[in-house]
């Protein structure tokens, strides 16, 4: 089985400075693993069987992340920027896991940081979506 997981890829609202005008800077903001990450890791784990795990992330994300929660090998869209809205940072993620032949799922968080990404990734490769999942068996 061959499993992606989408790791690193928000900001957390919370690093965000809001100006007097109301404007949002994200500058200096670095995308983080939301709270979700660590549980795809370990569903990934569970029913990979041998698989191949593959952890990817855009921008700045860092790979050791993954690779040190079991991903065999990791993948980074280096050039995306991470001020992208939604819909964008899906497009990238659904280019980049189009890239991967043989991939049998794809591991998201639904990330409390941005509640777009996941429907708009799962539009963007035609696949079903399951949401809410806390515990999975192959």
């Amino acid at each position: 089985m061959k499993i992606i997981t989408v790791f690193k890829w928000s900001r957390n609202p919370q690093d965000a400075r809001v100006g007097v005008n109301g404007t949002i800077d994200w500058r200096g903001v670095k995308m983080a693993a939301n709270d979700d990450d660590p549980a795809v890791m370990e569903v990934a784990g569970s029913i990979a069987e041998g698989g191949e795990i593959i952890g990817l992330t855009i921008g700045d994300g860092d790979t050791a992340w993954a690779a040190a929660r079991g991903a065999s090998r990791t993948m980074v869209v280096a050039d995306a920027q991470t001020e992208l809205d939604s819909s964008v940072t899906a497009m990238v993620l659904a280019a980049a896991i189009k890239r991967v032949e043989g991939v049998d799922v794809v591991l998201i968080g639904d990330s409390a940081w941005d509640y777009g990404v996941v429907a708009s990734l799962m539009g963007q490769l035609g696949w079903p979506a399951v949401a809410g999942v806390v515990s999975a068996t192959k």
